[in-house]
């Protein structure tokens, strides 16, 4: 018996991009005012928490247990701050390191967009964020965000071994470290720029064991600010 294959019509939609994820990431995040002043609300609180009873945030790695970074990628932080200071930089906060891959890269006008309002806060004028990835432009973030050159970039992602395996042997994995005044590591968590990242990778691993579980822990991208502004609090308090 012949099928009537001839009159079946296959549609097949094409895959969504990078582009298509950060609008979906945008629009998103701008569904509901009353959410967003919620987050905002109970972000303060929090913060305000903290001040009050003096307690640590809950990923901080105490003093004494945190890794002394070497003189050498000390110096490349420095460098990378003092490019962008004009050598007037003085190493009395903390300094927010973020790594950012092929796809973190996309989202950093979005990142710095939400930071612009912890930088202009007087309590946080002595911290400092820096983006570190390959191929970063001065034009790409603005004059307040310290970003590093290609060179800089490797020597930091091999430092801390979080280079990317599907980078193009070049770009990082999404991470942040949050480093003191005295250059500890008193914080390394990976940033979950897509959520559906997590649930994909949670499924993967599942059925394969020795798959990389970087991203079955993290910090998704929103929360970002308020994680910041949690660490500036807490070390505010001398």
């Amino acid at each position: 018996m012949k099928r009537g294959f001839d009159s079946l019509i296959v549609e097949i939609s094409p895959s969504p991009s990078i582009s298509d994820f950060k609008q979906l990431y945008i629009e998103s995040t701008n569904l509901s005012t009353a959410t967003t002043t919620t987050s905002i609300t109970a972000r303060r609180k929090k913060s305000a928490s903290l001040l009050q009873n003096h307690r640590h945030p809950s990923t901080l790695i105490p003093s004494q247990d945190a890794q002394q970074l070497h003189e050498d990628i000390s110096t490349i932080i420095n460098q990378i701050i003092n490019t962008n200071m004009g050598n007037i930089y003085e190493n009395t906060g903390l300094k927010f390191v973020l790594f950012l891959g092929v796809q973190g890269k996309e989202y950093i006008d979005i990142i710095t967009e939400r930071f612009n309002s912890l930088t202009a806060n007087s309590s946080s004028s002595q911290s400092h964020i820096l983006f570190i990835s390959y191929n970063l432009q001065q034009e790409d973030t603005v004059p307040d965000f310290p970003i590093s050159t290609n060179n800089q970039c490797s020597s930091l992602v091999n430092h801390f071994k979080i280079k990317d395996p599907l980078g193009g042997g070049v770009y990082p994995l999404d991470y942040l470290y949050v480093i003191d005044k005295n250059f500890l590591i008193r914080c390394s968590i990976p940033i979950i720029i897509n959520s559906n990242h997590r649930m994909i990778n949670k499924n993967v691993n599942r059925h394969y064991s020795g798959l990389s579980s970087h991203l079955n822990f993290g910090i998704e991208l929103e929360q970002l600010p308020g994680f910041v502004e949690e660490y500036i609090t807490y070390f505010n308090q001398g």
